[in-house]
């Protein structure tokens, strides 16, 4: 048991630094960002090559064994060679990542290609095609996608026609008949085709979303700034409201309560004289004026709680 968990530990370190290692080696650049389908492309590139590189030794390290003892050592020679040079490019920094999906591709198809036309293994290179177009599907604009399930079909077609023309050149290809292998031709293409379009339409669709995602922040960004702005508005309201207010509570209500102590101190002293048109008008005019005063005074207030009311719901 404690063998296990100490296999398992070492297992999961090996491949946390191998994926920190080759995720490393396949960031995109700060010029090719900003696109958000090429940004999720060159993620799902990066991925693809994570898992690809060990899952390939699955297939690679049995076929060269029986390639060996088969002794084909120039099919071995080829299979490593290429699976390095392969992986050299992959790996390369200093390469574009479009430079290095065309680079998987071109490996990838003519390894198909010689599975087909020098090696016989017309189905293993079938599958290998129908891989390759997935992944232009995925990693291309619709054109080349298109493109390769054209390819594919080519490709697939050109073992008939060396059998149609008797050109036996290559042994291996004896064993087919040209019928059987138009049809299988024709089924590839029906499924490369099938499958690009849906694609392509999967990929047209993402692309909306998140086009319509990118709409819709863009205005909660727009709509939280007017917010924001609106805020700044009320405060600075709020602001010289409180100023106004204290200005009417402080610098008017002084002299005011000083008007109104003397209009009633010259009523007190002018008895005689309160029924005087000016002692009247002059009590009344003071009188107006503090009332006036205290209905500024609550009106200010009332406005900047109602202003600090609408901030705190905003």
């Amino acid at each position: 048991m404690q063998l296990q968990k100490s296999v398992s530990r070492r297992v999961k370190n090996f491949w946390q630094r191998y994926q920190a290692f080759v995720l490393g080696r396949m960031e995109s650049r700060p010029e090719d960002q900003g696109n958000k389908l090429a940004d999720w492309q060159d993620k799902l590139f990066a991925k693809i090559v994570l898992y690809a590189l060990p899952i390939s030794m699955v297939a690679l390290i049995p076929s060269v064994i029986m390639e060996f003892f088969m002794s084909h050592h120039n099919y071995v020679t080829f299979d490593l060679s290429a699976i390095i040079v392969f992986t050299i490019i992959i790996l390369n920094p200093r390469v574009s990542l479009v430079r290095r999906r065309i680079v998987l591709v071109s490996v990838v198809m003519f390894f198909a290609s010689i599975q087909i036309l020098v090696l016989g293994y017309y189905v293993i290179g079938c599958i290998y095609l129908f891989g390759i177009s997935i992944f232009v599907s995925f990693q291309f604009p619709p054109k080349y996608a298109y493109m390769s399930v054209a390819l594919n079909f080519i490709i697939g077609l050109l073992p008939a026609h060396m059998l149609y023309t008797e050109a036996h050149w290559i042994p291996l290809v004896q064993g087919f008949t040209y019928e059987r292998i138009i049809i299988c031709a024709f089924n590839l293409l029906f499924l490369t085709l099938v499958v690009v379009v849906i694609i392509h339409q999967t990929l047209l669709n993402f692309e909306r979303t998140m086009l319509k995602e990118t709409m819709f922040y863009k205005a909660l960004q727009k709509e939280l700034a007017s917010v924001d702005e609106l805020n700044a508005r009320l405060k600075e309201q709020n602001d010289k409201l409180r100023e106004i207010a204290f200005m009417q509570s402080h610098v008017i209500r002084s002299p005011l309560t000083k008007i109104i102590s003397l209009s009633d101190l010259i009523v007190r002293e002018y008895e005689d004289l309160n029924d005087q048109p000016l002692f009247v008008y002059l009590d009344q005019s003071v009188q107006e004026l503090d009332d006036v005063v205290c209905q500024i005074i609550k009106h200010s207030e009332e406005v900047m709680s109602e202003n600090k009311t609408r901030w705190r719901n905003k």
